[in-house]
């Protein structure tokens, strides 16, 4: 069976409502969707159903969003505002709409809360949504992102905001849609009254563009029967990747043209992958596209201390026949770090960036069939490859990963076994 699956980029633009020469702000956002039966991922956020209620229309989710502090660009990197909330939310369908509320915090425990009401419409190949959102901040939260208390020393009082708000979808052809969103925040007076901030709100607008296949779950802004795609099983199965793979000074470019110096510490990563699928054809072409998560174990050496990284992505898969089966492999998604490795520090300090925990991932991979190359039936759901480990910024036009460009490279070899 197809998937509700999504995967887009998007360029949003906000005000700076802070005390600032400049106006205001962009950064390129990539953006990952899918509606499963325990886990989702819905743009710059994701999580896991707790409990639903299909008669009453109602879930309780475990959340996480990225959420966006619109400093200057020139501030972003040193001081990374941009952060990622994590609660709970309670969403229910209605007749006349939906609604949910949500209690969220961030990693200094500072909190907030919101209470969304809105309202789906689906036409043609249109999808409208508008929403109203209110919103209730801790005193520590306004104190932290409003009043930037650690270079001010400013403390400021509990507030709120209210944020109407409007987003679109339309589809231009086949899995292709424009996405685009507005939303205006309107501050409460302990906000707008700070000595840090201009204005008495802010707007941000998105657009850009997606691959979407769904038939039309709420969360995609549909209704089961308006959309897209027919239904039918699949032959893709789960697959489960180990790989290892050894750090390098060289760029992506140059792995990908066969130049990789080595690092002469040896720093190393093993990684763990598993996969579901998502569907078995983009635009009418066999491309199989899975839905993975990871984790990578890096290993200590005389420059670092052991990490792990977490890895969420959407990976494309096109088989050929050369004159065995051989596959390559793109995938785009997030990586989170618990702390930079060595090898990234460098690349980064060397240009006079501050690392980031948060960073885009790529992958890219290079597959042979086991089972077609030893001839063995018991081995056709084995592949062995070698792939690219990547974390970057996207050159500097993301804020959300610290305004940076450049990242680190693990060229390796993998084992993947379909289950």
């Amino acid at each position: 069976m197809q998937a509700d699956w999504g995967i887009g980029t998007a360029v949003r633009t906000a005000s700076i409502p802070y005390a600032s020469q400049n106006d205001s702000v962009s950064s390129f956002v990539p953006m990952l969707f899918h509606e499963g039966k325990r886990w989702f991922w819905r743009g710059t956020g994701g999580g896991v159903h707790l409990f639903s209620e299909k008669e009453e229309k109602w879930e309780l989710n475990a959340l996480g969003r990225l959420r966006f502090v619109d400093l200057p660009s020139e501030y972003q990197n040193s001081l990374q505002g941009d952060d990622v909330d994590y609660g709970l939310q309670f969403h229910q369908d209605l007749d006349w709409g939906w609604w949910e509320t949500e209690f969220l915090t961030e990693d200094k425990g500072n909190w907030h809360l919101n209470a969304r009401v809105g309202r789906t419409h689906v036409r043609d190949k249109w999808v409208v949504s508008y929403f109203l959102n209110a919103q209730f901040l801790s005193a520590d939260f306004v104190s932290r992102y409003y009043a930037l208390d650690a270079l001010t020393g400013l403390e400021a009082d509990s507030s709120f905001t209210l944020s109407p708000g409007l987003f679109a979808r339309y589809q231009l052809w086949s899995d292709v849609h424009l996405l685009g969103s507005l939303q205006y925040h309107a501050f409460g007076s302990g906000i707008s009254d700070l000595s840090t901030i201009d204005d008495d709100g802010a707007y941000e607008a998105w657009i850009g563009f997606g691959f979407f296949q769904d038939r039309g779950d709420p969360q995609f802004g549909g209704k089961p029967d308006d959309r897209i795609i027919e239904d039918r099983s699949m032959d893709l199965r789960p697959n489960l990747r180990v790989m290892h793979a050894w750090a390098t000074t060289s760029s992506l470019s140059d792995i990908l043209h066969g130049d990789i110096e080595n690092d002469p510490f040896n720093n190393q990563l093993t990684s763990l992958f598993y996969e579901i699928p998502l569907t078995d054809e983009l635009f009418g072409l066999p491309l199989e596209i899975m839905l993975g998560s990871g984790y990578a174990q890096h290993w200590s050496s005389e420059v670092q201390g052991s990490t792990f990284e977490l890895m969420a992505k959407i990976h494309l898969y096109y088989t050929f026949t050369w004159p065995i089966r051989w596959r390559l492999g793109a995938a785009e998604g997030f990586s989170w770090i618990e702390e930079p490795t060595y090898i990234e520090v460098l690349k980064l300090e060397e240009k006079g960036y501050r690392p980031s925990q948060l960073m885009n991932y790529l992958d890219f991979s290079l597959d042979l069939n086991v089972g077609d190359l030893f001839r063995s039936e018991e081995l056709e759901g084995m592949w062995f490859g070698v792939s690219i480990h990547h974390r970057s910024s996207i050159f500097e036009s993301a804020s959300q990963f610290g305004r940076i460009s450049g990242g680190s490279n693990y060229p390796g070899f993998h084992l993947q076994w379909d289950l």
